[in-house]
């Protein structure tokens, strides 16, 4: 009985603490660099947030031309379609719309 009731406390701070809806999953996708500059950022957005997510990369990683990096990228399931950001070394920026992020596994950016 104790057990069922801890599980039902934590549950209920879960859904408290996501505002009722289910946590973000995530998911490893493989960012490719096939372009001709380095990428300094990549981001993450849908038509739900109408925003973009904070950098995926860590403030010590590019990913270099000719190569790729896997990344964990959170998403929502109920969502599955992002936009993907790149910010390029000298400041440009591309993006990939409508992503299915529940299937895809990689995205290739080409400048």
């Amino acid at each position: 009985m104790i057990v069922r009731a801890f599980a039902l406390l934590i549950f209920s701070v879960l859904i408290a603490l996501t505002g009722g809806r289910a946590p973000a999953a995530e998911r490893q996708l493989v960012v490719v660099n096939a372009g001709n500059e380095a990428i300094f950022s990549v981001r993450l957005g849908n038509e739900a947030r109408h925003r973009w997510s904070p950098d995926l990369l860590r403030f010590d990683q590019v990913i270099d031309v000719s190569s790729g990096r896997q990344l964990r990228v959170p998403y929502d399931r109920s969502v599955c379609r992002y936009d993907v950001q790149a910010t390029y070394a000298a400041g440009a920026v591309a993006a990939l719309h409508n992503v299915n992020l529940c299937r895809s596994d990689a995205v290739t950016f080409r400048r």
